[in-house]
């Protein structure tokens, strides 16, 4: 008997304990509820706007209307901007009144953009209707970007932007049907374009763009088969070699260097060079030849054709420059090699000047008059600069010979090879502005 009154005595106290801990539970929690609802109060009450001001902008400004909404500290709470364009914006501060969401509204057929009654009372009067065209996410410090996505009308997403942990920010761009276009990635520092992968409508990789150093870029264009078509690679913003891929494996590269007074084009085919084209200032060409064992064959002297010369004096001609001259890099089986002028046109041959051996003396010189025939001959020794007269030893047939048939004045056709004057048309500028540095160039804050 004893026992069960012990343990009745021990049940009840056990319920009357847990009692008092609910009910103690319940009113603390009662009580944190109205700590933190009387905290929340505060702190709307400490940031509810208290005022609304207007603030003019330079008359240059594309701005027609701009609103700030303070908070009891003056610091901006909301920013409503509106522009010429239609466009209207409406910016969120944080609590230290630094930008931390900006909202780009579409226009409205409707809208107004005096201040009336509504916006007196609420700056954001009137956008709940309009459709968003662009949404900018900043990190603490107000200007950073660290998303950012670009809608159509219909609310199609047409780019986002995203901040990477190192500081990169990746751009996707979307077609109208949704499909990936390109994703590009500008460096967290300089804002600098230093990745891209473009795309035609079927996902088809029709470009890329990679760092190959610091002031270096390389882009490749790519085929629907999926093979490199052209490569550019760029120093600084201009293109310092260009890379023609032929099917086969085969590739025709072109390196393009400027200068003080001249710009400098080599073409290479499979790594060998196969021309090197030296423009001056003064508008003269000078094109270097190579053999196929990559070793210099002649060299090209072009020069401006003149407007006014007739067609039929015209012969070696191309994109507007005649050729001049032609030396001979390489001798030939005799030991001879020559430097060949001609008059302007490039058609008739003007003078012929041979070596003898590999240096300048002794050589010969012909000279021949515009219809062909010689006008003289003469020959210089190594050991002397006395020029001897040969023409007066010629007999008449010898002297009757044209030019066109003398064996000293042969222009074979590996010779006479033209090649392009110009850059190559596939040469393109690339200086794509920065992007990330800052806030949106839509949003200008200051």
């Amino acid at each position: 008997m004893a026992g069960s009154k012990a343990l009745a005595y021990w049940t009840t106290t056990t319920i009357v304990l847990l009692a008092l801990t609910i009910s103690a539970t319940i009113w603390q929690r009662k009580r944190d509820q109205r700590e933190l609802e009387t905290a929340a109060l505060a702190d709307h009450l400490h940031h509810q706007p208290q005022s609304i001001t207007v603030q003019l902008r330079p008359a240059r400004s594309e701005e027609t209307l701009r609103l700030i909404e303070l908070d009891q500290q003056k610091r901006p709470h909301r920013i409503r901007i509106e522009w010429s364009n239609g466009l209207t914006c409406l910016v969120h501060c944080d609590t230290n009144g630094r930008p931390h969401q900006a909202l780009i509204y579409r226009q409205s057929k409707d809208s107004d953009n005096s201040i009336s009654s509504e916006l007196s009372k609420d700056i954001a009067a009137g956008l709940s209707n309009r459709t968003v065209v662009r949404k900018t996410n900043f990190d603490k410090d107000g200007l950073t970007i660290t998303e950012e996505t670009l809608l159509d009308a219909d609310q199609t997403i047409r780019e986002t932007a995203t901040r990477l942990k190192s500081g990169d920010l990746v751009v996707n761009v979307y077609g109208p049907s949704s499909n990936l276009e390109a994703i590009r990635t500008y460096a967290g520092k300089s804002g600098e374009l230093i990745g891209e992968k473009v795309f035609d409508g079927q996902g088809r990789l029709q470009s890329s763009l990679s760092k190959e150093g610091s002031n270096r870029v390389r882009r490749d264009l790519f085929g629907k088969n999926g093979g490199r078509t052209f490569s550019f690679v760029y120093e600084g913003d201009r293109v310092e070699t260009v890379i023609i891929w032929q099917s086969g494996g085969d590739l025709i590269s072109e390196t393009v260097k400027s200068e003080y007074s001249r710009t400098t084009r080599t073409v290479y085919e499979n790594g060998k060079p196969s021309y090197e084209c030296q423009k001056w200032y003064n508008d003269s060409m000078v094109v270097t030849h190579y053999d196929s064992a990559g070793n210099k064959s002649c060299k090209q002297e072009w020069k401006n054709l003149p407007k006014d010369l007739p067609a039929d004096q015209q012969g070696l001609v191309s994109e507007g420059y005649y050729l001049a001259e032609i030396e001979e890099l390489r001798a030939d089986a005799a030991g001879n090699r020559r430097v060949i002028t001609f008059y302007p046109g490039g058609k008739n041959l003007k003078s012929v000047r041979t070596f003898k051996s590999s240096g300048w003396l002794p050589h010969t010189d012909k000279a021949y008059k515009v219809d062909g025939t010689l006008e003289s001959y003469s020959s210089q020794d190594n050991g002397s600069y006395d020029t001897t007269d040969l023409y007066l030893a010629l007999s008449d047939e010898a002297k009757a010979v044209l030019a066109k048939d003398d064996p000293d004045a042969v222009v074979g056709e590996a010779l006479k090879i033209i090649v392009s004057l110009k850059p190559s048309p596939t040469i393109e500028s690339f200086n794509p502005p920065a992007r990330g540095l800052g806030r949106s160039p839509f949003l200008k804050l200051d």
